[in-house]
């Protein structure tokens, strides 16, 4: 009891009844921190991130992937080359490099043409 009357509270000396017991943990809710995102990662919540569509006369609600996907897959069945071009080049990667895998499109901005289609080999996913 002798050691806490003559503790002197200051600068970096907190009070005892505020410092943490031995064995006990600082984080004892175990509360992570937030982890920064790269690129990907925020890419790939954008395109999960749930919106609704109209289909007919009813509306579902579907990730952003699976519109963008509804309306490739659409312009490839109206006749547009180039979406049938991307969507039979992007189906074929998938098959060949399985589930899970990432692909990488590289695709000119001014006249939309793919350039380059391979798999990401970094590890990333």
């Amino acid at each position: 009891m002798s050691d806490i009357a003559n503790y002197e509270v200051g600068y970096r000396r907190p009070p005892k009844h505020t410092q943490f017991q031995k064995g006990e943990c600082g984080n004892p809710r175990r509360k992570r921190k937030a982890r920064s995102q790269t690129f990907a990662s925020l890419i790939d919540g954008a395109l999960e991130r749930r919106i609704w569509i109209s289909e007919g006369d009813r509306r579902k609600r579907v990730t952003i992937l699976e519109a963008i996907t509804t309306q490739l897959a659409d312009a490839a069945a109206k006749g547009d080359g180039e979406a049938v071009d991307l969507l039979m080049l992007l189906d074929s990667r998938g098959k060949k490099h399985g589930r899970g895998q990432t692909v990488i499109v590289e695709i000119i901005p001014d006249d939309g043409k793919v350039i380059r289609c391979d798999r990401d080999d970094d590890g990333d996913h």
